[in-house]
């Protein structure tokens, strides 16, 4: 609702599809994709690492703890949402709602610090900050690159699938 609403305020005569840049785009781009995903999630932890040696979390991650007890068909939905639905309703609205919009009275500099601080805002532990805002500047420089919004949310579901495999391997 919040989409329609952004739509119909910015780009009322815009359908869904053109607003969110929801274009095709060459098959060679999804392997490099994974690529670019993979290589954001070692930069990411790498930093992360660097943080929480510094700062660490009180307690447990609440993910990882949350995630190992409940039963495998549960972290299964958990793992789908994570890794597909997330990047594409947050792709959708950081990139698509937010960056288009605003790409067309600002600066490119100011939207993608723009967007790249929100990015990382809404996922609220603040040692993820700084990680969180490398890969939404890659997702961002990748989006208004590719003026494809199927580029980014590739990306993302490879950082979320990369960290999600971590998860499940120290599970096991």
């Amino acid at each position: 609702l919040g989409l329609f609403g952004i739509i119909r305020f910015y780009g009322p005569q815009t359908s869904i599809r053109e607003f969110v840049a929801m274009r095709r785009t060459s098959w060679v781009f999804y392997p490099i994709a994974i690529l670019l995903g993979l290589s954001a999630t070692f930069a990411a932890d790498a930093l992360l690492t660097a943080i929480l040696h510094r700062f660490p979390m009180p307690g447990d991650d609440s993910l990882s703890s949350a995630f190992t007890g409940i039963s495998r068909p549960k972290q299964v939905l958990i793992t789908l949402e994570v890794v597909f639905a997330g990047p594409l309703i947050e792709e959708v609205v950081f990139r698509g709602a937010i960056f288009g919009p605003l790409k067309k009275t600002y600066p490119r500099h100011l939207v993608i610090i723009v967007t790249t601080v929100l990015f990382a805002l809404v996922h609220i532990v603040w040692q993820r900050f700084l990680p969180l805002m490398l890969l939404a500047v890659i997702l961002a420089m990748l989006y208004e690159d590719t003026g494809n919004l199927l580029a980014p949310i590739a990306v993302h579901c490879v950082f979320n699938a990369a960290n999600f495999v971590a998860l499940y391997m120290q599970q096991n």
